[in-house]
């Protein structure tokens, strides 16, 4: 089981994923709307979060969420585009 994060400001909100599950789960189909840090790849919620979620209900991988609701804009915003 794999827990993540959604991160949600007032205008939008992003998928926290570990870059080591990507890396070893070999996914790649990442836009340039999501950012990204050291540790952490936080995947757009418009496109990029729900195909990975597909992706891993494909592969019967299971997972469950948290969520982080700010009412300022959120630090991944500032945070280097994929």
């Amino acid at each position: 089981m794999h827990y993540f994060i959604w991160f949600s400001d007032p205008g939008h909100a992003w998928l926290q994923v570990d870059r080591d599950l990507i890396d070893l789960l070999d996914y790649n189909d990442i836009s340039s709307h999501s950012y990204h840090d050291d540790q952490w790849l936080y995947l757009e919620e418009d496109r990029d979060a729900p195909l990975f979620i597909n992706y891993l209900d494909i592969k019967g991988i299971g997972y469950a969420f948290d969520e982080l609701v700010l009412s300022e804009d959120c630090h991944i915003r500032n945070l280097t585009r994929y």
